[in-house]
């Protein structure tokens, strides 16, 4: 007897935890770069991100690379699914955001988006399969964009020029 496994969550909630973890893997420089800073290695790290697979990123492996980038990408993406921000305890002070990083992380995300649609579009025909894969692509370029808009906010309140 085959023992099925109940998921709380839809496919496009999990799709966005797999492109946060993306996006915590290539901000970090790839994953070479990655599997230096963590207990797994760069065949895993891949798997984590890949929509295909169906694992996903352990709690500590994210905290020693969230530790390492500064910035709580994959933790983010797991408060929005609870309706929850992250909120910068007082005190302690705020990561600058490589506004550089930011846009070139943006440029390519936005790349993505578009080698997808252009593969999708190959056959003429935009299928079920296709519309999943631009929609990952399309929730990767919005975390960032969230994250450009939280390093916004963080530099007007504490008043950057």
């Amino acid at each position: 007897m085959t023992v099925q496994h109940m998921r709380l969550l839809s496919r496009t909630d999990y799709a966005l935890l797999k492109g946060a973890t993306r996006e915590l893997v290539d901000s970090l420089g790839g994953l070479a770069a990655a599997a230096g800073r963590t207990r797994v290695g760069k065949s895993q790290l891949s798997a984590y991100g890949a929509l295909q697979e169906a694992d996903f990123m352990p709690v500590d492996v994210a905290a020693d690379l969230e530790s390492a980038l500064g910035q709580p990408v994959v933790s983010a993406a797991l408060a929005s699914l609870r309706g929850c921000d992250l909120v910068l305890r007082a005190g302690k002070a705020a990561d600058r955001a490589d506004p550089l990083a930011l846009v070139s992380a943006l440029s390519l995300e936005v790349a993505h988006v578009f080698d997808t649609l252009s593969s999708a579009l190959s056959d003429n025909v935009i299928g079920a399969a296709d519309a999943r894969d631009i929609e990952t692509q399309a929730f990767d370029v919005l975390h960032v964009v969230f994250r450009i808009l939280d390093a916004c906010a963080a530099a007007k309140s504490a008043g950057y020029r």
